[in-house]
């Protein structure tokens, strides 16, 4: 496949961003009509954000081969970006955040896509900007994830990425109502490789995510992805039954070789205190997936989409309406 007859799809998920998406959408332009004859911008605003989207449509005017997807509420930014990629048509989708990703990496981004097939991720080449404590503890998270349920977590990555058509094909077909792109990125199957670069701040927002929104994106991907939690409380149930069994015969013991037997209430407020703290643990855990199953026999849609928009030029090429021969 030629260069030329690249397709390439932009998505940038917007929240809160009326005051760049301009100049990020014309600077993401100005680089995709350079390097690329075919291409699409997906604008998927997450939510009714009425001064982001009046931006957003303006540009219409401005930009050709620019789509807006105005979704109904915020849905948080992985559903808004799995929106994009369920309507993007490029051979090579690229998800970029406009406050933090350079459009001038995309091209080189795409050729290491093409080479490597899969998946190229976006890594801050700071590092950890966390504190030790958070550092820690996500790298213990990191080793658990690759030891225990057989998942490669890219450390430091970010929300920078390039994916391969059949890596898109592969992820849309996941129909969890909790999806994770770095999650589902490790567990397709197709080759992934990071991409060192230095995020910017157009705004000084801090995009960080807090400490509990961290905790449960941890607590998501354990649970949606793995059996294992539960495994180890059908574990923990054994253990704690056989502790019964030779509680059992202790007691039979005494009641045999020792005459006098005192009422045990230390012994079976010790017991009570143990079997309780076991009852408790299986039950949290077991509420985990059976709201997990409540969520997923709903059946509802993972967003909804309120407005469409185009630009008044969708394909820069009109004497090719056939842009592709094959896909990568």
């Amino acid at each position: 496949m030629n260069r030329a007859d690249l397709l390439i799809s932009v998505l940038m998920p917007l929240r809160g961003d009326a005051r760049i998406v301009r100049e990020v959408v014309k600077e993401t332009s100005g680089v995709l009509q350079d390097q690329f004859t075919h291409h699409e911008i997906v604008l998927v605003v997450d939510g009714m954000d009425t001064e982001t989207l009046r931006e957003a449509s303006a540009v219409l005017k401005e930009v050709p081969c620019v789509r807006i997807i105005q979704l109904t509420r915020d849905f948080g930014r992985e559903t808004a970006a799995l929106a994009g990629l369920e309507t993007a048509i490029g051979d090579y989708v690229v998800i970029l955040t406009p406050e933090t990703d350079p459009p001038a990496l995309i091209p080189g981004m795409v050729a290491s896509c093409r080479e490597e097939g899969g998946m190229v991720n976006g890594v801050d080449a700071r590092g950890s900007r966390n504190g030790p404590v958070m550092s820690l503890l996500k790298g213990l998270f990191h080793r658990g994830m690759r030891r225990f349920l057989k998942v490669e977590l890219l450390p430091n990555a970010t929300e920078f990425r390039v994916l391969s058509r059949r890596m898109v094909n592969a992820i849309t077909q996941y129909r969890e109502s909790h999806r994770q792109l770095r999650l589902l990125a490790s567990t397709v199957g197709y080759q992934r490789r990071g991409f060192s670069y230095t995020p910017l701040s157009r705004t000084g927002r801090d995009m960080r995510k807090g400490v509990m929104e961290e905790l449960q994106d941890a607590l998501d991907m354990i649970v949606a992805h793995s059996r294992q939690p539960l495994r180890f409380v059908s574990l923990l149930g054994w253990f704690a039954g056989f502790l019964n069994v030779l509680y059992v015969l202790y007691a039979a013991l005494i009641y045999l070789f020792k005459d006098d037997v005192a009422p045990g209430w230390t012994t079976l407020s010790v017991q009570h205190g143990v079997m309780f703290f076991f009852v408790f643990t299986l039950l949290s855990i077991l509420s985990e997936y059976v709201g997990r199953i409540l969520e997923e026999s709903r059946g509802r849609p993972l967003y909804l989409v309120a407005d469409e928009q185009n630009s008044e030029v969708l394909n820069p090429a009109p004497e090719k309406p056939n842009v592709v021969h094959e896909s990568p």
